[in-house]
């Protein structure tokens, strides 16, 4: 059991750590996206500004491995750390933290997001899969139920009509029911009442689409 705590210490302590991105370099001529990660605020825990995301991308390909291929977070009080000049801001922009990332293209991914409050006592982790298409541009935010129990990933595709006008359409993400559980991850961190996160799958092992 001292094992399972443990690890959920670890896996914590690697969200606020400072070793959490990880910047995707592609081979020549190898396709690839654009992801724009944007922090929603966690509900009844935190005001509008005092959160972070996570977003680990996974190459699923390597299965059972699952290299992080790219990685990024955001920062509360209005720090984002990278901008690739990707279309249609947010929503509320001005009010979001948000991180645009290269990721890899045409085959299969996976999804390992966390959404904390500033005092990093609150958070919620959610694993889901995604083929994102070349040359595509997406949007990824963690989605909160309205009993702030559960969270969940909302993935969007960002695109362009004739007339050059920018918008949203939905992208449904492989396992669209896949949620995850709020817990107090600040027993864990400080070793009171340790409570391990919420088991997720093992992305690897979810059934072929």
């Amino acid at each position: 059991m001292n094992r399972i705590f443990q690890a959920a210490i670890a896996a914590v302590s690697a969200v606020v750590g400072a070793g959490c991105t990880t910047v995707y370099t592609p081979a020549p001529g190898e396709p690839t996206a654009r992801l724009r990660l944007v922090a929603s605020p966690t509900p009844n825990y935190a005001t509008d500004r005092e959160r972070m995301a996570v977003i680990w991308v996974r190459d699923l390909s390597a299965c059972p491995d699952q290299p992080a291929v790219a990685s990024a977070r955001n920062y509360w009080y209005g720090h984002s750390p990278a901008r690739l000049d990707m279309p249609v801001p947010p929503p509320d922009a001005s009010g979001k933290l948000y991180t645009e990332l290269l990721i890899p293209a045409n085959k299969l991914l996976g999804f390992t997001m966390r959404g904390l409050d500033a005092s990093q006592t609150w958070a919620c982790e959610v694993r889901a899969r995604v083929r994102p298409a070349a040359g595509m541009d997406y949007e990824v935010e963690q989605r909160w139920s309205a009993d702030g129990r559960k969270c969940f990933i909302d993935m969007r595709m960002l695109a362009t009509n004739g007339q050059g006008v920018a918008r949203w359409e939905p992208f449904a993400l492989l396992d669209p029911e896949a949620y995850g559980l709020v817990y107090n991850a600040r027993r864990v961190m400080d070793h009171r009442d340790p409570i391990p996160p919420p088991p997720q799958p093992d992305l690897c092992k979810l059934p072929t689409q």
